[in-house]
Parts: structure tokens; C-alpha cells; sequence
């Protein structure tokens, strides 16, 4: 698959699934202007991204949708069943990309789909009705006397002028020029005198295109009817003969590059002139799948900024051609990387940190070489400890700049809901409004990628059994319309993410009695838990809070999965529970999962890590406070009862331990603080951590490996699952 493929493909998921979010507002607030208006912009997009993989059905399914939804406009209600319709043509969309990145095309029956889905919106994607046109202007005259080789038939005028912020709304001039059928000449000028190069904004168009095409004046027409306050058609005479159009308009590209080069210019502006236009020249003809012309002005734009002289590159792009059939030329190599996208702030930062780490690391070099002089070994050292210090700090920067590197919104997870919840509520028969705020939120990739299964559990427990029947809601004196929160914010140096729901809320009294029946705990410890620990039993596996088993929810399976999730990730789970209110629950996750804080500790003659994020202290415990329980031991910290253990005990390695006092970390586990008597505590370190890896894998206590600053592996371990 080629780069291009690939990038279309992400950027149509994104798309559809924006489109599918905006639908299903549109279903509460049909008059939402701000909706609809994206809504419609994202199936323009959709369908000009089609058209350039010449994906025909897809591309006509998003033309007739937008004509569909353009009749939308001021009407105080949807079309019946127009939400629906709209939901079904997006997922045949989803269906098309995936059959596409599997086979590099659209199944044989697309078109008939399209027909189908289109039945009774009024749309099928054909030319739009033609008024009056007005005859030529002179200037096309004067361009069609130009031409040698005229065709018969009618012929067609373009004058477009884009707007200058054209491009922010998803249009490509050029595409839609290239895309008029029977082209046969291009005149591309500037609209406003050109500012000069240091003044130029290239996010700003410039320019007035004017065309000639053997086209039908309907289809050229429907063909700018998006752009119909920019653009003006006109009928031109009719000629003999046809003549060929593939070569027009990139012809007429090439030659606008080779003016730009011959235009007189300021001795600091060739070099950019020159990759500007061997860059214009070489997207122009890739686009047009003329890749070996492409490559040839490609090495004579790189011969030309090596000599700092333009003729290379103008007489490859002065060189006679003709694209030739589309697609004639070989295809773009496969198995590129999918692209990604990075704010440019963060790589600008990351090429100032490789500046400086340069800066640092010749600093280290010169030193080097003084030190093997007659330099005094206590200003060797001074010195060594300086740029050391200085080393450090960048490195530090360094990681945390790449961590910066791998964040992205939560927005796509999120935007994949509500249309769950809008669904399950209506098999359900209920009401229920989905509320999300925090799409920009900021965490690891890794994080966003494993968030999704945890969040569709937490999320189809609220609408099955959290959210009452709207009869029961109206009896408790609550609206018939359940509210669902999906939230995420920063906390801290972490992210915090909540499903909350305004429902019935747990019942720690029914949920102590469920999991004595099911052998979850005894009689004797349900009792002697509180609400707030008995809320925790949700958490436990066989444990469910469902009167009854449904399609959903009710089994026992889903809230340990979530659980396990969160912590897979070095999160933690929290439940805040209001009976006759709601739940809400709170994902507390790691920003970044390429470094961890670890503090470095020794068990006996060995050395572990512990993840800083669980440690809640240090303490050093008199031995005559540590009382034995039962197998076990604990103490007392804070009017609290604290297990004890021994973390030699648990891996099976010989302690040192001794003396009146013992040195215990303390820290956070599912079922409350622990501590971890420890032979000593040797350092803290921000360390990029591995994830385990070939027999490792298989140790669940392992959290993952680094490396310490003597160069020895130092395993950093799980402290929930060494737990007996």
C-alpha cells in the first residue's frame, strides 16, 4: 500500500467517525447550524478524497449526500428515518475502507450499493439541473484561437477565482480544474500582485485559474456548484475537433515553474525558488501518476540546488512530454509507514534538544582533550562533573520531548460513542444523553489505543443497569432522560478519565449479598466491610451488580477486564458511588508510557525497581510495632492497619534484614496500602522503560526492564501480583 492509500485511509476513518458523532446531535438539536455545517463539510471532504483515489461509488454516494443534506438546511425537523439513513451510508463507507485497504479497491458491487443506500433521499449524485449560461467572455475566445486542435461539441468556460482561505475548507482548486472531462487549456495567474517572498503566506490563495473544456455545460456546472460564488461558466463556439486534455494543465504547471525561475531575483531567494518550483513540479506529476518524469525533475531540482544554478531544472521541466494514459507509469512502492501527525512546535523542540546535546557533547570532547595535557585532576573533575550535570538535564529534556512525541487527543476514542449509546438506549427503551468534554486531552499513544475496550464496558454497564426505564426514573422524581458523562482532564502528572451516569447508582447491601452467594468472600467478610469497600467487590471477577443476564451486561464478566486494563497501562481504578444517584467511574492514567519514575531498592544482595507512581512513603517501622496476624504481619501507620511483607520473602532470595527498625515503602495496591519491608533504597531515577520481552513476558510480576547508570538491567516489579 502505497503512502498515499495509507494517508486516505486514516484520514476517512477520522472523517466518518466525526460525521457519525455529528449525526447523532443533529438528532437532539436538528436546528444546530454549527453541526450541520460540519456535518457537510466532512462529506465534501469525503467525497473530493474519493475522487483523487478514483473511487467512483464512494465518491458519488458523497456527492448525493451532500446535496441531501444541503435540503436539510432550515428545516426544524430531520427527514423521517434521516438519521438512520445517514448512520447506514457511513458504515457501508467504514465497510468500503476496509475492503479497500485489504484489495486496493472498492467491491464489484459498489455502485449498486450506492443505488441502494440513495433510494428515497431525492439524490443520486448526477448533473444538477442547468439554467441560463451566458456566451464567452473575450478572453476565452482569444484562448480557444490559441488552440490547433479544437473538438467538436460544446465547450465550456471556467473563470474561478478561489478564495484566499480556500484551502482551510478542504478545497483544491487545481484538483477541480484537473477533474473538468475534455480539458483543453489552463491559463493559472495571480489574482493580486505578488508581496514580496518574505511576505508571502502560503496558506493563502493567490490565484485566478481560467479554463477550457469539451464538457457538457450541465456537468461542469454541478462539477463547481460547491464553489459556485467563485466560480463563473460560459459557453465558447463550437469547434471541428477534439483534442487530447492530460497534458494541459500540467503542461501549463511546468511552465509556470520554469517563469518563476527565469523571473529576476534577489541572490538570497534562488535556493528557495528552486526547491519551491522543483517541489510543484514533482507533487504535479506524481498526482498524475507520471513518476519517472517525476523522478528526473526531482534529481535535476537536486542538481540545481547543489550548483546554485537553475538551468538543470529548467531544461528537465522544459523538456517535451505527454502524460500518456493515467496509471501508465509504475505503481509507488508498498510498505511504507503509516503517517502520522506531529505538531511542528514538538519537532522544532526536538532539533533545538539535538543542538544543544551537540553543543554539550564537543564541550565533553574539547575536555577530553585538555585532560590529556597537563590539566590538574581536581579541575578534570570539576569540569567532568559540570558537563555531566549539563548531560543530564538535556537527556532528561530529551525524554520527555520524545514522550511529547508519542501524546494524541483522546478525541477519535471518544467520537466512536455516540452512536453506541444512542443505539443500545433504543434497543433498551430508553432515553439516555451522552455528554463528552475533553477530546483534546492529551495521553500516550499506547494509552489511547488500550483505552477503548475498558471504556465500551464501563460505558454499556451504565446504559444496561446503571440508567433506569424512564417510568422508573419519573417515579424517583428524576427527568425520563438518563445522562451518561464521558470526561478526561489532566491530574496532575496524570490523566484522569470518567464515566459517570445519573442512574440508580450500586447497592452495597445487594452486592455483599450477591458475592457471599457466589463464593466470591465469606459472610464474615462482607460484613465486615464498609460500603465504600464493598463497592469494590464490582471489581471482583463473578461479581455483577445486573438483576439479570441481557445481551450487555449481568454475568460477572467486564468490570475485572476493565480493571486488569487500566493497570496493564500503570493506571489505577477508582469508583465513586451515590446509591439513588449514579456512579461514576475514574480511570487515573499515566501520561506517558516511555518513561517511568522508579525508585531503585534492594532485596538481599539484589537490586529491583518499584514504580514511584504507587509509593505513598517511606517509613522505618520499630520492630516491637510489627504484629503478627495470622500467617502474616502488620502495623499501624496513621490510625490505620498496614500488611506487612518482606519483598526478599516474596521473590525467594535471602534477606540482610536486621537491626531494631525495619525499612518499609508503602505502597498503593487494589485493596488498599501494603508495605514492602526492603533491604535498602538506593536511588530514584526517570528511567525509559522496555516492556518485557521473550521469557520475561511470561513473569507477571514483571512491570518491565531498564537500565541503570553502571550499565546493569534492573527489572522493575509489579507489586500487586507478587502478592500472595
Amino acid at each position: 500500500m502505497s503512502p498515499l492509500d495509507e494517508q486516505f485511509l486514516i484520514e476517512c476513518r477520522e472523517l466518518t467517525a466525526q460525521a457519525a458523532e455529528d449525526i447523532v446531535a443533529l438528532e437532539r438539536d436538528p436546528g444546530d447550524i454549527g453541526r450541520l455545517d460540519r456535518l457537510f463539510r466532512v462529506v465534501h471532504t469525503l467525497k473530493g478524497s474519493a475522487a483523487v483515489m478514483e473511487l467512483a461509488p464512494m465518491s458519488r454516494l458523497m456527492h448525493a449526500s451532500e446535496d441531501w443534506l444541503g435540503s436539510w438546511r432550515g428545516q426544524e425537523r430531520l427527514p423521517a428515518g434521516a438519521i438512520d439513513r445517514v448512520l447506514a451510508i457511513l458504515d457501508q463507507t467504514e465497510s468500503w475502507l476496509g475492503h479497500f485497504e485489504a484489495e486496493g479497491r472498492l467491491p464489484e458491487d459498489a455502485s449498486a450499493t450506492a443505488d441502494r443506500l440513495l433510494e428515497g433521499t431525492g439524490s443520486h449524485g448526477g448533473a444538477s439541473p442547468v439554467g441560463p449560461i451566458p456566451e464567452a467572455p473575450p478572453w476565452a475566445q482569444e484562448m480557444l484561437d490559441d488552440l490547433t486542435d479544437i473538438p467538436a461539441g460544446p465547450i465550456v468556460a471556467l473563470d474561478y477565482e478561489p478564495r484566499p482561505g480556500c484551502f482551510f475548507d478542504g478545497d483544491d482548486p487545481l484538483d477541480l480544474v484537473r477533474r473538468l472531462p475534455g480539458l483543453l487549456a489552463v491559463s493559472v495567474v495571480p489574482r493580486d500582485p505578488w508581496p514580496p517572498i518574505e511576505q508571502t503566506d502560503p496558506f493563502t490563495c493567490n490565484l485566478r485559474i481560467r479554463a477550457l473544456a469539451a464538457a457538457d455545460p450541465g456537468t461542469a456546472r454541478d462539477l463547481v456548484r460547491l464553489v459556485a460564488d467563485q466560480a463563473r461558466i460560459a459557453v465558447v463556439e463550437p469547434a471541428p475537433e477534439r483534442a487530447t486534455s492530460a497534458d494541459v494543465l500540467l503542461n501549463a504547471i511546468l511552465a509556470e515553474q520554469g517563469l518563476l525561475l527565469r523571473t529576476p531575483a534577489e541572490p538570497g531567494d534562488l535556493l528557495g525558488r528552486l526547491a519551491s518550483a522543483a517541489r510543484s513540479a514533482v507533487n504535479a506529476l506524481r498526482h498524475a501518476g507520471a513518476g519517472e518524469r517525476a523522478d528526473r525533475i526531482d534529481a535535476a531540482g537536486a542538481a540545481a540546488l547543489a550548483q546554485k544554478d537553475p538551468r538543470p531544472l529548467l531544461a528537465a521541466l522544459e523538456e517535451p512530454w505527454s502524460a500518456g494514459p493515467a496509471g501508465s507509469e509504475a505503481p509507488a512502492p508498498t510498505g511504507a509507514s503509516p503517517a502520522t501527525r506531529v505538531d511542528s512546535a514538538r519537532i522544532d523542540r526536538l532539533a533545538d534538544l539535538a543542538g544543544e546535546i551537540a553543543v554539550a557533547r564537543n564541550g565533553l570532547s574539547h575536555l577530553l582533550g585538555r585532560a590529556s595535557g597537563d590539566m590538574a585532576a581536581s579541575d578534570l573533575l570539576k569540569q567532568l562533573a559540570e558537563r555531566d550535570a549539563e548531560l543530564g538535564r538535556l537527556t532528561v529534556v530529551l525524554q520527555r520531548a520524545v514522550a511529547d512525541l508519542r501524546l494524541m487527543p483522546v478525541g477519535p476514542v471518544f467520537r466512536r460513542f455516540p452512536r453506541l449509546v444512542r443505539e443500545t438506549a433504543r434497543s433498551l427503551g430508553k432515553q439516555v444523553l451522552l455528554d463528552m468534554s475533553g477530546e483534546g486531552t492529551e495521553v500516550d499513544r499506547t494509552i489511547v489505543e488500550s483505552i477503548h475496550e475498558p471504556l465500551l464496558h464501563l460505558l454499556r454497564n451504565a446504559l444496561d443497569h446503571g440508567i433506569e426505564p424512564p417510568e422508573e426514573r419519573r417515579a424517583a422524581g428524576k427527568p425520563p432522560e438518563g445522562r451518561i458523562t464521558l470526561r478526561a482532564a489532566p491530574d496532575g502528572d496524570r490523566v484522569a478519565i470518567e464515566v459517570g451516569d445519573d442512574g440508580r447508582g450500586i447497592d452495597p447491601a445487594a452486592l455483599r449479598r450477591r458475592a457471599v452467594r457466589q463464593g466470591v468472600v465469606t459472610e464474615a467478610a462482607a460484613l465486615a466491610m464498609s460500603d465504600e469497600e464493598a463497592v469494590q467487590l464490582v471489581l471482583r471477577s463473578g461479581v455483577s451488580t445486573a438483576a439479570r443476564v441481557s445481551d450487555l451486561s449481568g454475568r460477572g464478566v467486564g468490570m475485572d477486564v476493565v480493571r486488569d486494563a487500566v493497570e496493564r497501562v500503570g493506571g489505577t481504578l477508582q469508583i465513586l458511588n451515590r446509591p439513588g444517584k449514579g456512579t461514576t467511574f475514574r480511570l487515573l492514567l499515566p501520561i506517558s508510557m516511555t518513561v517511568t519514575r522508579v525508585m531503585v531498592v534492594r532485596a538481599g544482595t539484589e537490586r529491583f525497581g518499584l514504580p514511584m507512581d504507587r509509593a505513598l512513603q517511606t517509613v522505618r517501622i520499630p520492630r516491637e510495632r510489627i504484629h503478627p496476624i495470622r500467617s502474616g504481619a502488620a502495623f499501624v501507620l496513621r490510625d490505620r492497619t498496614v500488611p506487612l511483607v518482606g519483598l526478599a520473602d516474596l521473590l525467594g532470595l535471602t534477606g540482610v534484614t536486621g537491626g531494631d527498625q525495619a525499612l518499609v515503602v508503602v505502597l498503593a495496591t487494589r485493596s488498599g496500602p501494603v508495605g514492602f519491608e526492603v533491604d535498602g533504597i538506593e536511588d530514584r531515577l526517570d528511567a525509559p522503560m522496555r516492556p518485557p520481552e521473550g521469557l520475561l513476558a511470561n513473569m507477571p510480576h514483571l512491570l518491565g526492564t531498564t537500565v541503570r547508570g553502571d550499565g546493569q538491567v534492573l527489572l522493575v516489579l509489579e507489586p500487586e501480583a507478587l502478592l500472595p
